[in-house]
């Protein structure tokens, strides 16, 4: 005569526990951190094309504040590292971007568009990205400028138009048109330092640029 089965009750006990400890991790998530993931994930897969992988995140301080710095790599390893090759994002508690910049090779061939022709792809991006800085804001020029990539054990130069614009509260933002009309840089409420004539604002996205912190 075949034994009876033993009772199932330590399978559900597990099942149930699992149940309690996810509401439990739920209920201790930050809100920050629920925003944070849920706009980079957002961003992700709009910005973000499939040859780039989720190299590094960490908080940073921002504007008195904290925000969230993340930033994609190429999954070949193209020219990775420092000064090279990357996609990051700068989002803050609240999950507003903050901040987005864009560095590839192809970007240091092409033909940059004309000055008309980069306000209005800047304004497409900002209404997309962080539509209440149109309201009342101010076009304070575009000017062309250059970013260094590291190529390998060599570098490039990469073009770029920036339109540099001021919103109603009197923070700066502005957006980088690169070559074949592409966004490459955007970034908003900067503030600035007229007593030592240079931004208030920390700088994450350019590499080359972090050491000006503080």
């Amino acid at each position: 005569m075949l034994a009876s089965l033993p009772p199932q009750r330590p399978r559900l006990w597990t099942l149930a526990s699992t149940s309690w400890l996810l509401s439990l991790s739920l209920i201790f998530t930050s809100p920050t951190a629920l925003a944070n993931s849920t706009a980079r994930a957002k961003l992700a897969t709009l910005l973000v094309p499939p040859a780039y992988s989720l190299k590094s995140e960490r908080q940073v301080p921002y504007n008195n504040g904290q925000a969230q710095l993340s930033r994609y790599e190429r999954t070949d390893g193209r020219n990775n590292g420092l000064n090279g090759e990357h996609i990051s994002f700068l989002i803050d508690a609240q999950g507003q971007l903050k901040g987005y910049i864009k560095k590839e090779q192809n970007q240091a061939q092409g033909t940059l568009p004309s000055q008309a022709e980069a306000r209005s792809i800047a304004e497409a991006f900002v209404r997309q990205q962080g539509p209440t800085l149109l309201n009342g804001f101010k076009h304070d020029g575009v000017s062309r400028q250059t970013e260094t990539l590291r190529q390998g054990s060599q570098s490039v130069q990469i073009p770029y138009l920036r339109v540099k614009m001021r919103s109603s509260d009197g923070l700066w933002f502005w957006v980088f048109v690169g070559t074949d009309k592409q966004v490459m840089a955007f970034e908003r409420d900067i503030g600035w330092d007229y007593l030592r004539f240079r931004r208030s604002t920390e700088q994450w996205l350019l590499d080359d640029q972090r050491p000006l912190n503080g």
